[in-house]
């Protein structure tokens, strides 16, 4: 679908600009082989977690791309002195990767923002001021989910515990971008989360990993197996997962909670000590958003009004 096509574009453009920034950075000498390696591994990440979203040439073409750069940063490392530099030479030009496109595959518009992906995923995008919920989710269980586009709206994709039986996941992994003033209210996944382009939002979420990028003034409550990061952020908080989800997801599946939500890594901040573009939830805000979530629950799917969200 051509919201889809246009996701995939962003993607390689964004792709190409942090590949450049970790060779330029490498390059430099700045920061040390662990930190480029880091940086090299969330890009694998996110490459894998947005694969849906590309043709299959650009698949192939930026996952040559990356396993060049992945060689470059274990060479480096593998040579590099214990007090030295690390750094490497930058990489010959690649061809540009271009998205495939054929008059045969053009179809009518969507008649709905709630449309079936023609994989195994499902996307909702071009929404405002608009309750959605698990129930109007077409897709399989465990598929992925790409939002877009959202303005002033409320998603609420956690099952009552008669919609899916456990262990079956809801999803596999969430891909959200240009959303504003929105709330996000998903349950335990086993993949990762990608958010782009937040402005104004409440996310709750728990993951295997969480990337956000460019995104402002946005809350995330969270539970997450890996050191969750950000890039191009600020006035990002960050808190656990609410007690009332986690009550819900533990008398379902057994999951535990062992959260890395508080070691959040700013790839903006190579010095040391806090940095300033995100923060934690103090234990007395946490209850306020507990309350605020149990209401938001209750929300009915359809038309809402601004004042609804409490952003």
């Amino acid at each position: 679908m051509a919201e889809q096509r246009i996701l995939g574009e962003q993607f390689v453009a964004q792709f190409k600009e942090r590949r450049s920034n970790i060779e330029s950075l490498a390059e430099s000498g700045k920061g040390t082989p662990g930190e480029y390696e880091s940086q090299v591994t969330a890009l694998r990440a996110e490459l894998t977690a947005s694969m849906d979203l590309l043709t299959g040439y650009n698949q192939r073409q930026l996952d040559t791309q990356l396993k060049a750069l992945e060689q470059k940063v274990r060479e480096a490392k593998a040579s590099a002195k214990p007090q030295g530099k690390f750094s490497f030479k930058r990489m010959k030009p690649v061809a540009k990767p271009v998205v495939a496109s054929s008059s045969s595959s053009t179809s009518a518009p969507a008649t709905s923002s709630l449309v079936p992906s023609t994989s195994s995923g499902h996307t909702i995008f071009s929404l405002s001021n608009s309750c959605i919920t698990f129930a109007s989710l077409n897709s399989e269980p465990g598929a992925d989910l790409l939002l877009s586009s959202l303005d002033h709206c409320l998603v609420n994709l956690i099952p009552a515990s008669a919609d899916l039986p456990p262990p079956t996941p809801v999803l596999g992994s969430i891909h959200a971008r240009a959303l504003r003033h929105t709330v996000l209210l998903l349950p335990v996944i086993p993949g990762s989360v990608f958010l782009e382009g937040c402005t104004e939002c409440l996310v709750v979420v728990g993951c295997h990993q969480l990337r956000i990028h460019a995104s402002e003034n946005t809350t995330v409550l969270l539970q997450v197996n890996s050191v969750p990061i950000i890039e191009h952020c600020r006035g990002i908080s960050v808190g656990e997962y609410p007690a009332v989800l986690r009550a819900l997801v533990l008398q379902d599946s057994g999951t535990t909670f062992d959260s890395k939500h508080a070691e959040m890594q700013d790839f903006n901040w190579l010095q040391g000590g806090q940095s300033p573009n995100w923060n934690r939830i103090s234990a007395e805000s946490a209850t306020s958003w507990d309350d605020r979530v149990r209401r938001l629950m209750q929300q009915a799917q359809g038309p809402i009004a601004d004042t609804v969200l409490g952003l």
